[in-house]
C-alpha cells in the first residue's frame, strides 16, 4: 500500500472550513469567524465539541457517544481490516503530526459505527459574555505554540483534541492529556463552559449519564 504525506495545514483547514459550511447549513448565519473542535475519543467515553463564534452569536453543537451500533458480517471485517493496517502504519518511522493525522482519519471512518446523542445551542454574544471571553482566550491560546511542558504524573484520563481556524484564515491543532486549571487552563474552562451550558440548558443530552471527566 503506498502511502502519501499530506499537507497537515491545509487538511486541518479544509476540514474546519467543511464544519463551518454544514453549521452554515442549519441555521448558522454567515457571520462566524471563530470556529473550534474539541474532540476526546476513546474508551473513558467520546465526545466532539463545535464552536462557531461571531461578533455578535455563538453557536455550540456538541455530540456524545452512547454506544457502538450493531455490526453485520461485512461491516466487522472491513473494521477489523482498518485497525489492522492501522496498527501496521503505526509502527513506521514517521512523525508524531502524521501519526496524528492517520489516527484522526480513522476516528471519522469508525465513527458510523457508534451512535451519538447530539445537541446544539444558539445565543447572543451578549447574552454570555463570560463564555465568549472563555472561547477568546482559547483563541489568544493559540499564539503562545504548542509546547507546553506537563510535570503532573497522571495514571489515566482523557486525551483533548483541539482545532482553531482564526477570523486571518491560520489555523492551530493540539492534543493535550486532562487539561486542568493549571495545565492548559484556557482549554479548561471552555470544557468545563461547555458542559455547564449544556446541563443547564439542554439536559434532555443526559450528558451524566457519560464519562466525561472533570468538566
Amino acid at each position: 500500500m503506498v502511502y502519501f504525506k499530506p499537507d497537515l495545514q491545509i487538511m486541518t483547514k479544509l476540514r474546519l472550513l467543511l464544519f463551518s459550511f454544514l453549521l452554515g447549513c442549519v441555521g448558522v448565519t454567515a457571520q462566524e469567524d471563530i470556529h473550534i473542535t474539541l474532540d476526546s475519543y476513546g474508551p473513558l467515553g467520546s465526545f466532539s465539541i463545535y464552536i462557531n463564534k461571531s461578533t455578535t452569536k455563538i453557536r455550540v453543537a456538541m455530540e456524545v457517544k452512547e454506544a457502538d451500533r450493531v455490526l453485520d458480517s461485512d461491516e466487522e471485517k472491513a473494521l477489523d481490516s482498518r485497525t489492522e493496517r492501522l496498527a501496521t502504519f503505526m509502527q513506521k518511522d514517521i512523525s508524531q503530526e502524521q501519526k496524528r493525522l492517520v489516527v484522526s482519519e480513522f476516528r471519522k471512518y469508525k465513527r458510523q459505527f457508534e451512535i451519538y446523542r447530539k445537541d446544539s445551542l444558539d445565543f447572543n454574544l451578549s447574552e454570555s459574555l463570560e463564555y465568549g471571553n472563555a472561547i477568546d482566550a482559547l483563541v489568544k491560546r493559540s499564539t503562545f505554540g504548542k509546547i507546553i511542558p506537563d510535570t503532573r504524573i497522571i495514571l489515566d484520563g482523557r486525551s483533548i483534541s483541539v482545532s482553531i481556524l482564526d477570523p486571518t484564515g491560520d489555523t492551530f491543532e493540539l492534543s493535550v492529556h486532562n487539561p486542568d486549571k493549571y495545565y492548559e487552563p484556557e482549554i479548561y474552562r471552555v470544557l468545563k463552559s461547555t458542559f455547564a451550558l449544556f446541563r443547564e440548558l439542554k439536559p434532555e443530552l443526559g450528558i451524566d449519564e457519560f464519562i466525561i471527566g472533570p468538566y
